[in-house]
């Protein structure tokens, strides 16, 4: 007696066959996936993190860039810092300023005119930009104490000569989790 033998899948075997296909689909699903919110988390911590550090770093340069002038002191409180320097590259000598505005949780960077601040003119000539948002920020000051021969570190300067260094301490928002940075500031004309 000769068998036939059928040349069809078994329902086992098409079970197994589904299983394996399911497995590997599954696999390759969640790899794209944890790829991709991976690289969300990654691009939204790099974006408010770069725009912060871009902001320091603008204040890092113009603060290392201040000069005595006649007219225009450095002058510092925990929550702002005004000083002489320079509007753009080669610009016009100008009273420039940073502090933190608590109600759009901004840093912001003002610009007066050299004229308008040797007179005083509260508000006249103020250009305005905001740089980044932050959820707090301070400015201490370096003092030097030559009777003494140490550096101590105060929350105010009265000018007109700037300090010897600023240090700048910055809190921001990155993913839900606070991020604080802190930069010292050295300014060469003080030393």
């Amino acid at each position: 007696m000769s068998m036939k033998r059928n040349k069809a899948f078994t329902t086992v075997e098409l079970l197994v066959a589904v299983c394996i296909s399911s497995m590997m689909a599954y696999a390759a699903y969640s790899t794209l996936s944890g790829g991709l919110n991976a690289y969300k988390r990654i691009k939204n911590f790099a974006g408010s993190q770069t725009d912060v550090l871009l902001a320091l770093e603008k204040v890092e340069r113009d603060l290392s860039s201040t000069f005595p002038i006649s007219g225009i002191e450095f002058k510092g409180i925990a929550s702002r810092v005004s000083f002489p320097g320079v509007s753009g590259a080669a610009g016009p000598v100008v009273n420039i300023a940073y502090y933190f505005d608590t109600a759009t949780g901004n840093l912001i960077r003002e610009e007066q005119a050299y004229a308008c601040a040797i007179t005083k003119s509260e508000g006249a000539g103020i250009t305005a930009a905001e740089l980044s948002p932050l959820q707090e920020l301070g400015f201490s000051f370096c003092y030097y104490d030559e009777g003494r021969e140490t550096c101590e570190w105060k929350d105010t300067w009265p000018g007109p000569d700037p300090p010897i260094a600023v240090k700048i301490e910055a809190a921001f928002d990155s993913g839900g989790k606070t991020v604080k940075v802190k930069r010292i500031v050295l300014i060469p004309v003080a030393l």
